[in-house]
């Protein structure tokens, strides 16, 4: 499921609930998903273990910045006792994800 879809009119982001890339379109928006079925994940390396942003310990909101196309994904793991800020955006001219 998409929860923020980012893009410029040549180069389209989408990203799920998690705030992890699942869609990505270029050079083409709505022809071929580069992403596939793979996607991608982060994970998150605490005291000799991996904790990762799609597993059931972090509780994750996203959403846009105000009146911006900003993605903003709050990430917050009370067992390791982090939170993660995560702000995606892309460049309004150049294929330029960030």
């Amino acid at each position: 499921m998409k929860s923020l879809v980012i893009g410029n009119g040549k180069t389209l982001v989408g990203l799920d609930q998690n705030g992890l890339v699942s869609d990505f379109y270029y050079p083409r928006v709505g022809q071929v998903n580069n992403i596939g079925n793979h996607g991608h994940k982060i994970g998150v390396f605490v005291d000799g273990q991996i904790s990762w942003l799609d597993a059931d310990a972090w509780n994750i909101t996203t959403v846009y910045e105000p009146e911006t196309v900003i993605g903003h994904a709050e990430a917050v793991n009370t067992r390791l006792g982090i939170t993660l800020v995560l702000r995606d955006v892309m460049h309004d001219e150049e294929n330029i994800f960030v």
